[in-house]
């Protein structure tokens, strides 16, 4: 078969030995953007409707149509491959990284009131969720209410590994999702031990302040009135979190070692790339 890509004339592969180009991938790219032409000669071809009938239909319509191109083709489409020194190397490090944060009593749902996170890797992360959290007040904070400003910090240390996920999963990274999804679990950790401490707040706040005024999940419980349950809440975050970076990493696992168990996660080696080069017939 010869590349669409580059033209290089191969065996049939997943992949192109000499451009790299996943040929799934670009024949699936392709039937999205002739089904796409397909229905905008479609819509084009349609007798035009009542203003007040299409100010109507329209939205649905885009949603549809957003929903079918960039969600459900994408879900159908295959993972690109992954090497296998990439599987090895990220499943360990997520048995690494469960591993540090469970012996971290800072990481426990009620932290001692001296812990010390001892663990380089936990405070790398602890550190950067801090950013974004405190970066969730300042945006949140924009539309003037209260509420949303407190509640902005939780959300936001949330919705950003959720955005770095949804860009991975996109472009079909199995190891960038799995990344993704295992930062996503991480700060539901985090979230789950800050709402645990609002009963009788004992960790420290940004800038010494008071936890008694300044405690998110304290405010928030007040606010809403929530006591009651706050334990229960407290517990099921934070268990979440731990199911959901064991599920993931068992899910990352398993996807990329049973695809290199049937072959089909092996990129080409660097010297048989060489060599197909070399033997690549010239054009005349």
């Amino acid at each position: 078969m010869n590349c669409p890509k580059c033209g290089h004339n191969q065996p049939d592969t997943r992949e192109c030995a000499e451009c790299g180009l996943l040929f799934e991938k670009y024949y699936a790219v392709l039937k999205r953007r002739s089904e796409r032409a397909a229905l905008n000669a479609r819509e084009a071809s349609l007798p035009p409707t009542d203003s007040a009938e299409a100010e109507e239909e329209l939205p649905a319509g885009y949603v549809k149509r957003f929903m079918k191109i960039y969600v459900w083709d994408t879900f159908r489409s295959p993972w690109k491959p992954v090497p296998k020194y990439g599987v090895v190397f990220l499943t360990l490090f997520f048995g690494y990284l469960f591993y540090s944060l469970f012996r971290e009593p800072y990481y426990q749902l009620y932290p001692p009131p001296d812990a010390v996170m001892d663990s380089l890797l936990a405070r790398l992360f602890s550190k950067v969720n801090l950013v974004f959290h405190e970066g969730g007040h300042w945006i949140f904070g924009i539309f003037g209410n209260r509420t949303l400003a407190v509640l902005g910090g939780s959300l936001n240390q949330i919705l950003i590994p959720l955005i770095v996920t949804v860009a991975f999963w996109q472009r079909r990274d199995a190891s960038g999702t799995a990344f993704g999804l295992v930062w996503v679990f991480i700060n539901f950790l985090g979230v789950g031990i800050y709402m645990a401490d609002a009963r009788n707040p004992v960790l420290p706040l940004i800038a010494n302040l008071d936890p008694f005024d300044a405690h998110d999940w304290r405010n928030l419980f007040n606010w809403w009135d929530l006591w009651s349950y706050d334990a229960l809440i407290a517990k099921t975050t934070y268990y979440l979190g731990w199911i959901g970076m064991a599920g993931t990493a068992l899910w990352y696992a398993w996807t990329g070692f049973n695809n290199l168990a049937t072959g089909e996660n092996s990129l080409v080696p660097l010297k048989n790339r060489k060599k197909e080069k070399d033997h690549r017939p010239q054009e005349i």
